[in-house]
Formats: structure tokens, sequence, C-alpha cells
């Protein structure tokens, strides 16, 4: 990714973001910049909030594994994560 011709890291970058990752990908895969445009957004508007959605998720299943919680709410949270985890790996 890094080799190809054109590449760029953001400012104030050390490695490739997210979303040329994603460019990178589609873009192997043959798509167009206008069909790389809204997965390429919804990337980066992933990346901003994945830090309060991640963190969030961590504080509930902290709690649940520190105070006794119900078998339920474990499995809430398994399946938030799981659901998230599938669409993100583009799994099932």
């Amino acid at each position: 990714m890094q080799r190809q011709e054109g590449f760029k890291l953001e400012e104030r970058q050390t490695r490739p973001t997210m979303k040329q990752k994603v460019r990178f990908v589609l873009s192997s895969r043959g798509r167009g910049r206008t069909q790389r445009e809204s997965s390429e957004k919804s990337t980066a508007l992933a990346e901003e909030l994945s830090g309060e959605v991640v963190r969030a998720v961590y504080d509930r299943a902290s709690l649940a594994t520190h105070v006794h919680e119900s078998r339920t709410e474990v499995e809430r949270v398994k399946r938030f994560v799981d659901v998230v985890l599938f669409d993100l790996l583009e799994l099932g």
C-alpha cells in the first residue's frame, strides 16, 4: 500500500489511516472514485466515533465483569460487539 505510486501519509500520521486503507482495498477491487467515496466518508466518521463507541462497550463489559450481572446483560454486550465486528469485517 505505501509503495503504491502517489501514496502519501496524511499529516501527523506514522501509518496509513483507516480511510487510506479502505481506499486501497476498494481501488484494488476496481472501484472508481465515486464508488469509493461513500465508503471512505463512512470510514472517516467511524474513526471519529469509534473511540467513543469502543469506550462505551468496554465500560459496559467491564461493569458486567466486575459486578455480578445477569447472563442476559453479558449476552447483550456480546451481541452488540458481534454486530459491530461482523459489519466491519464483512463476515457472515
